[in-house]
């Protein structure tokens, strides 16, 4: 049965968690967190650092979390590992953009929803070069066309605008475990929103992200991408949660665009981990209802 837990509790439970709900600074650690040394940071790694910070588990058990080696580790290593979670353990150079000679306007067709019109949703030829033709419909080319949780550009090359409607709504992201009691400490996810008719109040982590993101079970560190949303969610008490809403998210709906649907989403468990450090990704799934 699921628990209610307000954020007073979650700073007394566990200020070192709670902390990594609200990250201002983005700290430079090479790969901070990456116990195992495979390039990236997990979720039940994260869970270890915390753990670490707390005294229950030793620092040797991850040492890359430890990035000043003082034999502890600190709120701005866990902010650092909770970084290279959602961004990765390197960080490439952003392409440079280079604009078409003849920067037409994009040919637009008439949306679906019968809103405003917008660009021409098939993934443009030059899509995955690293320059942006917006002669072709791109509004971002970052070198290749897949779509993974901290992308800034989505696989069709297009991140449609959004103009702030004044009404909202909200998307409930809910999971759900195999077996049903199994409780989950941590998890990582990924959610593809329907830009163009939906957004998140600002981009990547800022108040106003931090703001829009919120759950009564987990303490959220998001990142928002105008398309997108990957957050990092840890069981304050790491006792594990199992099964509901992992987070609410408030949305504005764009001027001009119909009424989003739930088929409009999509959701991915990237990683999970259950209360005892196991890896249990493949006994999580993730779907968004709206409300």
């Amino acid at each position: 049965m699921m628990r209610i837990i307000s954020p007073l509790c979650i700073g007394r439970a566990l200020p070192a968690a709670a902390l990594l709900i609200a990250l201002g600074v983005r700290a430079d650690a090479q790969c901070a967190g990456d116990c195992d040394g495979n390039g990236a940071v997990a979720i039940n790694e994260l869970v270890r650092g915390v753990n670490i910070a707390l005294g229950s588990a030793e620092v040797s058990s991850c040492l890359p979390i430890d990035t000043n080696s003082s034999g502890s580790v600190e709120i701005n290593e866990l902010v650092a590992a909770v970084n290279r979670a959602l961004g990765g353990c390197t960080t490439a150079g952003t392409p440079t953009a280079t604009v078409s000679a003849t920067a037409a306007t994009p040919t637009a067709t008439p949306s679906s929803n019968g809103g405003t019109p917008t660009f021409t949703p098939t993934v443009p030829a030059s899509c995955g070069n690293g320059d942006i033709d917006f002669s072709a419909g791109e509004t971002c080319d970052d070198g290749n066309n897949a779509e993974a949780p901290g992308d800034s550009c989505p696989a069709n090359c297009r991140v449609a605008e959004c103009n702030d409607s004044g009404s909202t709504a909200i998307a409930d992201v809910v999971f759900s475990t195999n077996p049903g009691d199994l409780l989950i400490a941590g998890m990582t996810l990924f959610v593809r929103y329907p830009d163009g008719i939906v957004d998140v109040p600002g981009v990547n982590n800022d108040p106003a992200v931090q703001a829009a993101v919120t759950s009564d079970f987990f303490g959220i560190t998001p990142n928002d991408t105008d398309f997108s949303l990957t957050a990092v969610l840890i069981d304050p008490f790491l006792s594990g949660v199992n099964a509901g809403t992992a987070i609410s998210v408030n949305l504005i709906r764009c001027a001009g665009a119909g009424q989003p649907s739930e088929g409009q989403f999509e959701c991915q468990v990237i990683d999970a981990t259950d209360a005892d450090g196991a890896v249990v990704t493949d006994q999580v799934t993730c779907a968004v209802t709206l409300r």
